[in-house]
């Protein structure tokens, strides 16, 4: 079962964890209407994991590339506080320092991830590889 064949309540709850991710099984159900064992059902299905995992990557995504727009910015906000023209706070270097910090620690990530999946890939696709046993 793909995201698109969810049925409707395991639609809702991915739209509820989506507005309130934090927000336990018990708040879950209250807010669809259900129990909250019914929620520990829905969530142990693969098809509803797998377009939550879905649905977390692409949150990810989204604050990926929003950090790294904002590095450019705090990056020149930081050499606007070296160089003189701006206030030096210990807040905003800190800030400044963490947007920074984060961005590249993220886009580190990410490119780990796409260098294993295309490991993966070319070992998945190897046939008889002796490597390939040594990986599972």
């Amino acid at each position: 079962m793909s995201e698109s064949t969810l049925s409707p309540i395991e639609s809702r709850l991915l739209a509820a964890i989506g507005v309130t991710p934090s927000a336990s099984q018990e708040e879950l159900g209250e807010t669809l209407g259900v129990t909250p064992r019914y929620i520990r059902k829905l969530l142990a299905r693969a098809h509803v994991k797998a377009a939550l995992d879905a649905v977390s990557r692409d949150g990810l995504r989204d604050v990926t590339a929003r950090l790294l727009r904002g590095a450019d910015r705090a990056a020149a906000s930081l050499i606007r506080m070296a160089t003189g023209p701006d206030r030096a706070t210990s807040a905003r270097v800190q800030a400044a320092r963490a947007v920074v910090s984060l961005a590249l620690q993220l886009r580190q990530a990410g490119e780990m991830e796409s260098r294993l999946a295309a490991i993966e890939a070319a070992l998945a696709a190897a046939p008889n590889s002796s490597a390939k046993g040594t990986l599972q």
